[in-house]
């Protein structure tokens, strides 16, 4: 039965990521014209994947999420890279922690991975869509999480809904600090039960440091932070956490930071529950 279980895992991933590079191939096919009166048009097809047998594919306003990979500079090219077909013995999906328990696979350059969602997500998705566009239009720099795609396959007679996201902290840096802080203090009973590990995200109550900000930059977090909020309350979204992702910096790094003159920047990101 596990073993059942293992190569059905294996199987999905492989469909989604024959889906995946098929969505971007063909909305590059498209024109622009095309793009702009379809933006947020969803497609329906039946594909065949690397096992042979048909299954159906929905992909969610593909014009839309192509919009948002050029907005940040991702070609075709790179994206079709990051999901080339790894070896089968690779493929696994790590389950959240959280409350959604939903099921997470990333890439093998680190750069973007996908998470299972249930229906009532992709509709509130859908019905975000357009105003989550003008807002990474106007504000680039937006700490909301950047979604890349989303669509559906039915698998052996299931349903599977999946959300693209790009992973905030760049592949190439270590993180030794993690925070998923909710701005709350834990309901009681939801304490954590067992010493944190080095790779998980801390809470609010976890936090034993102070985080610093010259001026400017912390008139732009605060300012951003603020837009961000509103934003997500204006669709009546309070299920969100601010990702904080620390670095130490080294001595090497410490003299490059002073050749080039130039900030290091923090990766920080709302995470969507």
């Amino acid at each position: 039965y596990f073993t059942y279980e293992i190569i059905l895992m294996v199987s999905k991933i492989i469909d989604i990521i024959h889906a995946i590079r098929f969505s971007v191939n063909e909305t590059e096919k498209k024109t622009s014209h095309t793009f702009k009166h379809d933006e947020f048009h969803s497609v329906t097809t039946e594909i065949t994947g690397p096992s042979n047998k048909p299954f159906e594919f929905k992909d969610y306003a593909p014009f839309s999420f192509k919009k948002m990979r050029t907005m940040f500079n991702i070609s075709a090219e790179e994206y079709l890279d990051s999901w080339r077909m790894p070896p089968e013995d690779s493929l696994s999906l790590s389950r959240s922690t959280g409350r959604s328990g939903s099921n997470f696979y990333k890439t093998p350059d680190n750069k973007f991975f996908f998470k299972t969602l249930l229906h009532p997500e992709v509709y509130a998705m859908m019905e975000f869509l357009p105003d989550y566009i003008k807002n990474f239009e106007k504000h680039p720099q937006s700490f909301i999480m950047r979604v890349f795609g989303l669509h559906r396959i039915i698998h052996s007679g299931h349903k599977m809904w999946i959300v693209i996201m790009g992973n905030i902290i760049p592949p190439q840096v270590s993180i030794n600090e993690k925070y998923d802080l909710k701005g709350r203090v834990p309901k009681k009973g939801k304490e954590r039960k067992e010493k944190p590990s080095s790779l998980d995200a801390l809470k609010d109550n976890e936090i034993s440091r102070t985080f610093a900000f010259d001026g400017e930059q912390r008139k732009f977090f605060v300012e951003q932070l603020e837009m961000d909020i509103e934003l997500l309350k204006s669709h009546n979204i309070m299920d969100y956490s601010l990702l904080v992702g620390i670095h130490y910096v080294n001595d090497d790094e410490l003299r490059l930071h002073e050749k080039n003159r130039h900030t290091i920047k923090r990766s920080v990101s709302y995470t969507h529950l």
